[in-house]
């Protein structure tokens, strides 16, 4: 089992996964639970697998896939997308 943790800076939101999308700018079609949320690291089965988030907030990118190896931790990062209307502010 691989060691996972992807970030987002938009909160705590579950993961979803699933096959790789043929553009970036298209999501993941019928994505599955991951079984893990964001910030907080999982265990995943050894292999490449194409992540996405459960969340109304607008993120950038749709999607990230990465490797998970062993042994070798993983991590990824989502942000939240700033489209003049969703953003967040850290202060």
């Amino acid at each position: 089992m691989a060691t996972v943790k992807i970030a987002f800076s938009g909160g705590n939101v579950p993961i979803l996964m699933g096959p790789e999308p043929p553009s970036k700018d298209m999501p993941i079609e019928n994505p599955v639970a991951a079984g893990g949320n964001t910030n907080i690291s999982f265990f995943a089965v050894a292999g490449e697998h194409c992540y996405t988030l459960k969340t109304s907030i607008p993120h950038t990118p749709l999607w990230l896939k990465g490797t998970a190896i062993d042994g070798v931790p993983l991590r990824l990062k989502f942000d939240v997308k700033n489209d003049g209307k969703n953003m967040l502010e850290m202060g």
